[in-house]
């Protein structure tokens, strides 16, 4: 009985997220929690840590009344520390990790690994909150939190092709080598920005690492010497000062299958890994060291390459556009690429037969797409020439 209660709530908050990760399923979850507990927050309290400290240099400590106890041991009171807060006008964000509130009830899946970058189980995909956890945003879809200061040139370290993880090359989508994609990327968000310019450093040879005052790109399997939930693909950490971001760092993972590649994600072949797409990941991360937010995570639906999974979308959208014009100013709007549908996602979109929304499908669908339209253009659409450029049969 307990088992079933529990797995019915990890439905019910199936919507939880990260930053650009793969979401566990309810399997992995279980197999990784050492201790799975119902709690209250009764307390948050940030602290710096010691120097030295291997680390985030703040942490913050979650004080938890136990409500239930679903495996493991637990007493009535139990304080998790997470990596990340603020003190004093300096702050570190770790992108990804919980935000607790007072008096927040959540379900958590808990590791207990020393070496864990946190004890959540895959960040906060192991943070489960009993009801919304955040009221959706009264006007602008876009979620902010935080930004350089005006006039800043912020130069990123790219690291990429002086680690071990050497590409086929050339990538599929042409490009020489992993710090050309991320420096690509990289121009895309620096042609959009207005009061602050974006320089990338190709091949860098500065020394990389966190909390140095540089902003440093890089493969790894840890941050803060720390070990990386495996289903992370990459993670950005943000330091402030005063009100102001102050250096922004990002960690791709090591582990996964990597190439860079336009259209929809690749799916898995034989049962094997995905092959994940560097380009659009790495603009997803630089869109956090903007400042840019989940919206999907503040009660927002809309299309985002910053929505907090990663997705067939392979290019900012326009939500993406307004966010950064909110925070930097720019120029009009940046031509926005359509998202390209998978043949499944184009079944569903024709499938709920609304003229409008079968129309946007088969016009921006790829080859497979407009196959699937095809069949379905007048079932669906009920009427012939409701799809552009999509023959009746």
């Amino acid at each position: 009985m307990i088992r079933a209660a529990l797995l019915t709530g990890l439905v019910l908050a199936a919507s939880a997220r990260a930053t650009t990760l793969r979401p566990l399923s309810v399997r992995e979850m279980l197999r990784a929690a050492d201790v799975i507990v119902r709690v209250e927050v009764v307390g948050v309290a940030a602290r710096r840590t010691p120097a030295g400290h291997d680390g985030a240099p703040i942490v913050t400590d979650v004080a938890t009344r136990v409500e239930r106890v679903y495996r493991g041991t637990a007493g009535e009171r139990l304080t998790v520390t997470l990596p990340g807060g603020a003190v004093d006008g300096d702050a570190v964000v770790v992108e990804g990790v919980p935000q607790p509130r007072v008096g927040e009830r959540v379900t958590l899946f808990l590791g207990t690994a020393p070496d864990a970058l946190s004890p959540v189980v895959g960040l906060d995909q192991g943070w489960r909150p009993h009801g919304a956890r955040r009221a959706p945003a009264p006007s602008a879809a876009f979620i902010t939190n935080g930004a350089w200061q005006a006039g800043s040139q912020v130069k990123l370290q790219l690291h990429l092709d002086q680690s071990s993880l050497q590409p086929v090359r050339p990538l599929i989508d042409g490009s020489p080598d992993w710090d050309g994609v991320v420096e690509a990327a990289i121009a895309r968000w620096a042609g959009l920005v207005g009061s602050i310019q974006l320089v990338a450093v190709p091949g860098s040879t500065a020394p990389a690492a966190h909390a140095n005052g540089t902003n440093d790109l890089l493969w790894g399997l840890r941050l803060f010497g720390q070990t990386l939930p495996p289903n992370v693909l990459a993670l950005t950490t943000q330091i402030s000062r005063n009100g102001f971001r102050a250096e922004a760092d990002v960690v791709f993972n090591l582990d996964p299958r990597w190439d860079a590649y336009p259209g929809p994600l690749a799916p898995a072949v034989g049962g094997g890994e995905r092959l994940e797409d560097l380009h659009r990941v790495a603009l997803h991360e630089l869109g956090h060291v903007l400042g840019l937010a989940h919206p999907d995570e503040n009660g927002q639906k809309v299309d985002a390459l910053m929505n907090s999974h990663v997705s067939d979308f392979d290019d900012v959208q326009q939500d993406d556009v307004d966010g950064v014009h909110a925070l930097y100013g720019g120029g009009g709007a940046a031509a926005v690429a359509p998202k390209r549908l998978s043949a499944r996602e184009c079944r569903h979109e024709c499938g709920r037969g609304t003229p409008a929304v079968c129309a946007a499908s088969c016009s921006d669908a790829g080859r497979a797409c407009r196959r699937t339209c095809r069949r379905l253009a007048v079932k669906t659409c009920k009427r012939a020439g409701r799809c552009p450029g999509v023959a009746t049969p």
